[in-house]
């Protein structure tokens, strides 16, 4: 019995801490569960959250490439803004030209009717030169430029 007491003895402190350790396993064990279980909802969040990232990088580069787009549609539209400027002030000189030109146009054909009521009877020679003398030299053509030649003939064709 003795020998049961100093056994008993020694063994007591080892059983307490067998299960002072026994406790900090069990411890340990739920730290450890808590643990994985708040790494399991961070790796759910970080997936998450690296996806919302994919798509809004996705969302970026689409509004980049737009903006480009917008770009050089912007740059494009005022070339030609510009460009058309200038045929503004060319067309408003032509507007005004062929205003001139309407003003004229029963006068003018009214000349080249007569011009063809004269130049069918006589040959060309005759009409060369009265045609000269007496309507190319006067001075209804010096105020008017009046040129029969262009009138009655097509444009491009070299008579004018």
């Amino acid at each position: 019995m003795v020998k049961y007491y100093e056994v008993a003895k020694g063994v007591a402190p080892k059983r307490e801490l067998v299960n002072k350790l026994q406790q900090k396993k069990e411890e340990a064990e739920e730290n450890l569960k808590q643990i994985n279980k708040e790494l399991k909802e961070l790796a759910e969040n970080l997936e998450i959250v690296t996806a919302e990232r994919q798509v809004q990088s996705d969302k970026l580069k689409q509004l980049k490439e737009d903006a480009d787009t917008m770009t050089r549609r912007l740059n494009a539209a005022s070339q030609l803004i510009e460009g058309l400027a200038s045929e503004r002030k060319r067309w408003t000189e032509d507007l005004q030209k062929m205003g001139e030109v309407k003003k004229r146009l029963v006068g003018d054909c009214l000349l080249n009717a007569a011009f063809v009521s004269y130049a069918g009877p006589f040959n060309h020679e005759f009409r060369k030169v009265t045609w000269r003398l007496d309507v190319c030299h006067s001075p209804a053509d010096a105020k008017f430029n009046i040129c029969c030649v262009c009138c009655l003939s097509l444009p491009g064709n070299g008579l004018c």
